[in-house]
């Protein structure tokens, strides 16, 4: 007996070792990323290379926590210096990603700028994000099937998946934390919730939706899951009527926090959260209020399922009654340009079978691998909470498919519940373990991973064709024109008086994080009209109509690169020396050591 258990604690240590050399793979690597990201902040404004990430939300996220630290007004959400000459643009975004990045600016040395504090800041926060998402990711998966392996298989998969992209140092735009509270929720679906769960699901229903009205989407998939298993088992209905309350409740304090008191009934907007969507969300908690009620839970399914019809009706009539436009979803209030235009140029927007090929097989190959370890899971004799797993995987899997299909940019939602499907089936599929204890009576123990080699050189081999072609340097010229603007050297050359600066809109966001200067748009999906003006002027073919375009904008400057216009733009010559009379050249700019064409520099007389 002595001895039985002295083995048992001996495989308990061991397999504790195991798992901390698993969790040693990404901490290392991201505390490398963000100490090398570190001492190129440390050097700023002196940069050797251009700070990535290349979007400019992340630097329009930094400008607005600037704004909000020194001590502007807590509901102005305007952008400043943007939309030039008119008024600010306000953004959509809300405060909870500024609170966080806030908070890790603070414990940033004082004596730094307030520029190198924030993207200190910056570059801190998403990988502690992402070692957050990896441990709740874990968790998930081991809720699944508790084994070594399976902590080794997620790891493994994580190197091919696309969800670490969104961890990077420096990438502080909020789809990162989005993907952390959607996991959280994918982990604690995976068993029957307790109340206590019921409540933190409910809460981080309500966080993404306060974050952003996308998890709107996301929490009618969780209502879907929880919807069906509470009609088929009425005990669980209380516990679905917590998660919508906690939600409805989490929504409305955040309403409270982001709008002024005597505002919030009168704030009716589409893209952010507005009484639009508490309303809605608290209609939805009455509905299932009175579906958890004793008279309603004794029905039969049957009568149950048409309670729930009827009260879904109900809760939707009363919403589309109050507010009509909500039914033509968050873009109602935008643009047309936007929604036509605009979009269909940026890439993120595009269905996602609208994008290269190898951008396809990315993001679909470990979903894919996941679809066919569910389908053969349920092929099997399976228990009732391994059953449960498998449709609720399942049913996650196809809705944020859907999504992704509609949409590139939502892959952060599809990559979740893929990993954990692939990491918490693979293993026990491929019939690698017999008991608990990874070295006993194990049979074949390198078949899950001999499988993710397989799919994965699979991958490699099917996309390597697809990934080659076009300029290898065309982008270049767009990392110059960051660099250009991060190490100041628009200020040494144009001085630091305000202007108005025309660039493109991918850069848009760097301009105002680093420069005093305004600009006419960024890549921002409330600057309709700025943005079709930019659009106006790269597209003319006429020098004296993108001059009269530069001038109701009072534009007295450019910052172009011309290999990116199209070969009839007015801009697509441009050079130092082929330009119009009425602009004049400005010598002097720095570049970085990268092959392919320079941007140029012009003043408008």
């Amino acid at each position: 007996m002595a001895q039985a258990k002295h083995s048992a604690a001996g495989s308990f240590s061991r397999r504790r070792v195991f798992r901390l050399l698993a969790w040693l793979a990404p901490v290392c690597i991201l505390l490398r990323w963000a100490f090398q990201r570190q001492a190129e902040v440390l050097r700023w404004p002196h940069l050797t290379q251009e700070l990535g990430p290349a979007d400019s939300d992340v630097w329009l996220r930094l400008a607005q926590v600037r704004q909000f630290l020194t001590g502007h007004d807590f509901f102005d959400h305007a952008v400043r210096n943007t939309n030039a000459p008119f008024g600010n643009v306000s953004i959509h975004w809300t405060r909870p990603m500024d609170f966080l990045l806030s908070a890790f600016y603070y414990l940033t040395p004082e004596s730094l700028t307030m520029t190198q504090r924030l993207l200190l800041s910056a570059t801190w926060l998403p990988p502690v994000m992402g070692l957050i998402c990896f441990g709740v990711l874990l968790k998930a998966s081991r809720r699944v099937f508790d084994n070594i392996h399976v902590v080794w298989v997620f790891l493994f998969l994580l190197f091919a998946s696309p969800l670490p992209t969104y961890f990077p140092p420096g990438e502080c735009d909020h789809h990162g934390l989005l993907s952390l509270l959607w996991s959280g929720i994918v982990c604690l679906l995976m068993r029957p919730l307790t109340r206590r769960e019921a409540v933190l699901a409910g809460v981080l229903s309500g966080l993404m939706i306060w974050v952003s009205t996308e998890g709107l989407m996301l929490y009618a998939l969780t209502l879907i899951i929880l919807g069906i298993a509470a009609l088929r088992r009425s005990e669980e209905m209380k516990t679905f009527f917590l998660v919508t309350l906690a939600t409805a409740v989490v929504s409305a304090i955040g309403l409270m926090i982001e709008v002024p008191t005597d505002q919030i009934f009168t704030f009716q907007k589409n893209d952010t959260l507005s009484i639009v969507y508490v309303m809605l969300l608290t209609l939805i908690a009455c509905a299932t209020c009175l579906l958890s009620c004793p008279a309603v839970t004794r029905m039969s399914f049957a009568r149950r399922f048409v309670a729930a019809g009827i009260a879904a009706v109900i809760a939707l009539g009363i919403e589309i009654a109050l507010f009509p436009r909500v039914l033509l979803g968050p873009l109602a209030d935008a643009d047309p340009f936007i929604t036509h235009e605009f979009f269909a140029r940026v890439m993120e927007s595009k269905p996602l079978f609208g994008q290269p090929f190898d951008i396809i097989l990315q993001h679909l190959w470990e979903p894919v691998l996941a679809a066919l370890l569910l389908f053969a899971a349920w092929k099997r004799n399976m228990l009732p909470l391994r059953r449960r797993q498998v449709l609720t995987l399942g049913a996650m899997l196809a809705g944020t498919l859907l999504m992704t299909l509609n949409q590139g940019r939502w892959t952060y939602y599809l990559q979740p519940p893929a990993l954990v499907a692939i990491a918490g089936l693979l293993p026990g599929w491929s019939m690698a373990l017999k008991t608990k204890w990874w070295r006993r009576q194990i049979d074949r123990p390198f078949r899950p991973y001999a499988a993710l080699l397989l799919a994965g050189g699979l991958m490699v081999a099917i996309g390597a064709p697809f990934g080659k072609g076009g300029n290898p340097y065309l982008w270049n010229c767009q990392s110059q024109l960051r660099y250009i603007i991060q190490t100041q050297q628009l200020q040494k050359l144009l001085g630091d008086k305000p202007r108005i600066l025309y660039v493109p809109a991918e850069v848009g966001g760097d301009v105002l994080f680093f420069t005093p200067y305004r600009i006419i748009a960024g890549e921002y999906h409330r600057e309709g009209q700025g943005l079709k003006t930019l659009a106006e002027i790269e597209n003319a073919k006429d020098p004296a109509v993108a001059k009269e375009l530069l001038q109701s904008r009072k534009a007295d400057s450019m910052l172009i690169c011309p290999v990116f216009e199209k070969p009839d733009s007015w801009m697509r010559h441009l050079t130092p020396v082929n330009h119009p009379a009425w602009l004049t050249p400005v010598p002097g700019l720095q570049f970085m050591q990268l092959p392919g064409p320079k941007p140029y520099l012009f003043v408008k007389k």
